[in-house]
């Protein structure tokens, strides 16, 4: 199982026992992270960057978790025509 973090690893855990325990295919889960924070409860098999001081993370989405509706769809049609000439697409 891959994810960007694991902060304090409960959620890490629970997902690990909740493919062990409801899919008997399932026989080994190994974890890989990104960065793997020093206050987890868990060790990833895997990590990139180990943070024994636990800072904050600033992901590059974190602005879109505070956008409204409309601020979101002005964002993605600028995206889709930074040139505004007309044109729709990539």
């Amino acid at each position: 199982m891959v994810d960007d973090l694991v902060d304090s690893g409960l959620t890490l855990k629970k997902v690990v026992e909740h493919l062990q325990n409801n899919y008997p295919g399932v026989t080994e889960v190994r974890t890989a992270v990104l960065w793997w924070k020093g206050c987890s409860q868990v060790e990833p098999d895997y990590y990139v960057e180990y943070l024994g001081d636990n800072p904050w993370i600033h992901q590059p989405f974190e602005e879109y978790d505070t956008m409204r509706l409309g601020q979101l769809v002005a964002k993605v049609e600028g995206k889709r025509n930074p040139n505004n000439d007309g044109v729709t697409g990539p």
